[in-house]
């Protein structure tokens, strides 16, 4: 607005009526402050975004981590499902996992759908155990 308006020598008064538009309007637009709620909306949003970032961090991480120790188990199951959890936290190593049984109970206490699908399941975990080498030493 002001390099539009205003010309390069500034010497009548249509030049001075311009200038002192563009003065209060620029003055007007400092005034024009949003509400406190507001900001605080804002800065609440940008520490959400921030814990999502700080999440997905944490999550990549966990999924090396755990790709070391039971390579390629995202294929059989999601890595955070509480199937894989339960899994994970009881064999600790896919070396543990010893029969069909055993997994089963894991199951049986996650409290996964029908029995059918439980076996189905347990049978691909069973099956990736056996065909999967672990990149990590068994403790």
């Amino acid at each position: 607005m002001r390099k539009t308006e205003v010309r390069p020598v500034k010497n009548d008064s249509l030049d001075t009526n311009t200038i002192a538009k563009v003065y209060y309007a620029k003055e007007l637009r400092e005034f024009n402050r949003q509400d406190k709620r507001y900001e605080d909306l804002k800065e609440m949003s940008r520490h959400y975004q921030s814990l999502i970032y700080q999440s997905n961090v944490e999550k990549n991480r966990y999924h090396r981590c755990l790709d070391a120790i039971w390579p390629m188990f995202d294929e059989i199951i999601q890595y955070d499902s509480e199937i894989a959890l339960a899994i994970i936290k009881k064999y600790k190593h896919p070396s543990n996992v010893k029969t069909l049984k055993g997994i089963l109970t894991v199951l049986d206490e996650c409290h996964v759908g029908r029995s059918g699908s439980k076996e189905k399941m347990a049978m691909k975990i069973f099956d990736y155990v056996k065909s999967h080498n672990s990149g990590v030493k068994k403790e």
